[in-house]
């Protein structure tokens, strides 16, 4: 399986299509939205700039377009028999999470070198343009023993896999080897990755 972290310009690029299902529906469903927009993208191309095409411009667009008609059609049958898994985080849609909804957020301790799951509240959101947004949260107290040292505030890009909801967290504890692909894709490094792996052992 590859350990490419993916991106969010070009999935096509980044990623072995054979692997996705192994990463469930909500991934499938947002590079779906990808290849939409991408073939999208290349019929504006040929209807608007037809004029101004060469031959082998117009020919290199439609092979494009075809290749990413038969992903898509891959893809779509992927949907019908994958499972419900945490999305892979840097493609989420900046929907994915809400103001009022009680999160997870993963705190890597410098003192024990150890990720703490603190439960946390989304308070405020702000859109950017490239499709993110970053998230104020407020740490709910009865759950976080950073408060008493007055961290009781932090903000998060909504793609960052520090950020996860509920039963996201709940998946990850229950399936290690899930966990360790979600995480290495998700762009997690390798002393962050021993951190987040010791977790799983207390």
């Amino acid at each position: 399986m590859t350990k490419k972290r993916l991106s969010n310009n070009d999935f096509m690029l980044s990623y072995n299509i054979d692997d996705i299902l192994y990463f469930g529906s909500i991934t499938i469903l947002y590079i779906i939205t990808a290849y939409r927009a991408k073939i999208q993208n290349l019929e504006i191309q040929m209807t608007q700039s037809a004029m101004n095409l060469s031959l082998s411009q117009m020919i290199k667009l439609m092979q494009e377009e075809i290749i990413a008609k038969k992903q898509l059609n891959v893809l779509n049958n992927f949907m019908k028999e994958s499972l419900c898994k945490p999305p892979i985080s840097n493609l989420r849609f900046n929907n994915w999470f809400f103001c009022g909804e009680t999160i997870v957020c993963m705190s890597i301790q410098e003192d024990n070198n150890f990720v703490t799951p603190i439960l946390a509240t989304v308070r405020s959101m702000r859109y950017f343009s490239d499709g993110t947004c970053n998230m104020i949260i407020v740490v709910n107290e009865q759950d976080d023993f950073l408060c008493k040292k007055g961290c009781k505030f932090g903000v998060y890009n909504s793609t960052s896999p520090f950020v996860i909801k509920q039963w996201e967290y709940n998946y990850l504890m229950r399936d290690f080897q899930f966990a360790k692909q979600w995480l290495r894709i998700s762009g997690i490094n390798k002393i962050e990755m021993k951190h987040f792996m010791r977790m799983f052992y207390v």
